[in-house]
């Protein structure tokens, strides 16, 4: 069965806040206290939320931040697991670019 529109946008409502949105930003800024398999999910989180999220003032820092992880993968690519590391780096691509449709 399919939630009423009115349910859908409170579920919506309730993960964006500017509390929620910003613990998000705060975590992909912070990257260091992320552990490398998590990164993954935070990339995801920051491309779902990035629509409905105001990162205008921040895009730039989590832009960096994601470039800053990617270059961390890079370096310790014999390390990590030839598919995950493709599957990271895709997570980081496609966070950048809904990041990069907000306004």
């Amino acid at each position: 069965e399919m939630a009423s529109p009115d349910v859908n946008t409170k579920i919506l409502e309730s993960f964006t806040t500017s509390e929620w949105c910003g613990a998000t930003a705060t975590v992909l800024d912070n990257d260091w206290m992320v552990a490398p398999m998590a990164q993954q999910t935070v990339l995801e989180t920051v491309q779902v939320l990035a629509p409905y999220c105001s990162w205008a003032e921040k895009k730039s820092s989590m832009e960096s931040s994601i470039e800053k992880m990617q270059t961390g993968w890079e370096a310790r690519k014999a390390t990590i697991d030839t598919d995950h590391f493709g599957q990271l780096n895709e997570a980081a691509k496609q966070a950048i670019e809904s990041l990069a449709n907000t306004s």
